[in-house]
């Protein structure tokens, strides 16, 4: 700009400030809902991670998702990122056993990001359409466990999402995944983890699908050597952006 203004003129350039609207910018809904997720978790005692939104085909692999589905770079920043996530749970469990070999007993790691499949194209552009998603993992080693939990820890993640929700005025409805298959390549993906037997789909009363809440496969918990008590909810958040009000911060 300034190179413009010496080659044109500064003699020349009119003398009056332009006038500027000095009502308040109206807020981000999706970031106001990130920031509200964060707050909801962190209270919780989650801890928030980021993680590449590149993975290794390999990782796709050991937790039952089909690669083919994922768009693949041509120009990958490393060999370890070809493919661009088809949701978010691999990357929180592939993050599990170093920090249980690290001496960390009990932690729940979650993430907010966006995830691409082949099967979610706007017809318009035709460009691929980025879902934004949150994913969290609940793990504990075998000795904690032993001295500190009782029953499934299908019910530890579910503790995480019901409070989550409730920040949110949401009342769940928790059908078993064996109930139907998902039809599209993207909802198989986010289920593909998931033990079915031991994994629930996400509603509201209305009906509205939210996302996955469950315990993992065998070979998904062998592939990525998961402790036992493991378990983990991904929900689409753009479901909860109509809800996104102010939330009470008043804790015990």
């Amino acid at each position: 700009v300034e190179e413009v203004g010496r080659l044109y003129g500064f003699d020349k350039l009119p003398l009056e400030l332009p006038s500027r609207n000095i009502a308040p910018a109206q807020r981000d809904p999706l970031l106001e809902l990130k920031s509200k997720l964060r707050n909801l978790l962190s209270a919780a005692g989650a801890n928030e991670v980021l993680t590449y939104s590149f993975v290794h085909g390999d990782l796709m692999d050991k937790v039952g998702q089909d690669k083919t589905e994922a768009f693949q770079l041509t120009n990958a920043l490393s060999p370890d990122l070809q493919y661009y996530r088809l949701s978010l749970v691999p990357s929180l469990l592939d993050r599990v056993h170093a920090n249980i070999k690290g001496g960390i007993s009990e932690f729940a790691l979650f993430e907010i990001n966006q995830t691409h499949s082949k099967d979610l194209v706007d017809q318009e552009t035709k460009l691929p359409i980025e879902e934004y998603r949150l994913g969290l993992v609940f793990a504990a080693d075998d000795k904690t466990v032993k001295t500190k939990y009782a029953g499934a820890p299908y019910y530890q993640a579910k503790k995480y999402l019901i409070s989550l929700l409730k920040g949110f005025g949401i009342q769940a409805v928790f059908e078993p995944a064996t109930s139907h298959k998902p039809k599209m390549a993207v909802g198989q993906a986010a289920l593909a983890p998931f033990e079915p037997n031991r994994a629930a789909y996400v509603k509201t009363r209305e009906g509205k699908l939210l996302g996955e809440l469950g315990e993992f496969t065998a070979s998904t918990r062998h592939n990525l050597k998961l402790p036992q008590f493991v378990a983990g909810f991904e929900l689409d958040i753009m479901r909860l952006i109509e809800k996104s009000g102010e939330t009470s911060r008043y804790k015990a």
